[in-house]
């Protein structure tokens, strides 16, 4: 399951990141090359940002009488913090990937990592996970 996750999240960096890099004059063998240590560099920083998000939501979770859609702002608080930390990480690593190894135009490298941080970001999956937790439950 884990290697189908990874492998998934390799083809999403290679659309949202490779693709457009090459369009920008990049190689595309260079591109799809890289995108494979991209992916392993960034499921670290994605984890980076997941930690405090599912560390919270766990403690929260065992609170006598707290009902995680009675949390509100806090939750939407915990998400917000976690999609900027790890879109943050996503962003620079896109940034250095585009500007540094495939000498893009710093303008270009900006969009390009700016969608990636955002498209790419694992926080969708932690926010589906507390907005709809029986997806995760098994029956």
């Amino acid at each position: 399951m884990l290697t189908a996750l990874v492998a998934l999240d390799y083809l999403l960096n290679v659309v949202v990141i490779a693709v457009p890099a090459w369009r920008s004059g990049a190689s595309l063998r260079s591109a799809t090359r890289d995108m494979l240590g991209f992916t392993l560099i960034a499921q670290v920083a994605d984890r980076v940002g997941m930690v405090a998000c599912t560390v919270v939501g766990y403690c929260v979770h065992f609170i006598p009488g707290v009902v995680m859609h009675d949390l509100g702002l806090f939750v939407v608080s915990v998400l917000a913090g976690n999609f900027l930390t790890s879109g943050a990480l996503i962003w620079f690593l896109a940034r250095y990937y585009c500007a540094r190894r495939w000498a893009l135009p710093k303008r270009r490298s900006t969009i390009i990592a700016t969608v990636a941080s955002i498209l790419t970001n694992p926080a969708w999956a932690i926010g589906a996970g507390f907005l709809f937790p029986s997806l995760g439950a098994s029956r």
